[in-house]
């Protein structure tokens, strides 16, 4: 978690798991986008208070959540190395 003020942007890292169907969509209103040629969802959370994209590969799924905008989400999201 990184805070600065009353912002804050969360980023849960953990281990791609196959069985999955699709990528988890917290109030199922994600719209698909892609991170570093990786297919990925960013969805409103918290009543839309919030988003949070997350993508996947053959190793890692990682999800960063925060009150930023798409753009700047999609930014750090793309600033991550690939597997």
């Amino acid at each position: 978690m990184y805070t600065k003020g009353d912002n804050e942007i969360r980023i849960i890292e953990g281990v791609s798991e196959k069985g999955l169907p699709e990528i988890q969509d917290f109030e199922n209103e994600g719209e698909y986008i892609q991170v570093n040629n990786m297919n990925g969802t960013i969805s409103p959370i918290f009543g839309g208070n919030m988003k949070a994209l997350t993508w996947q590969d053959e190793e890692l799924e990682v999800t960063i959540i925060s009150s930023l905008d798409k753009a700047e989400l999609l930014n750090i999201a793309e600033s991550f190395p690939e597997a």
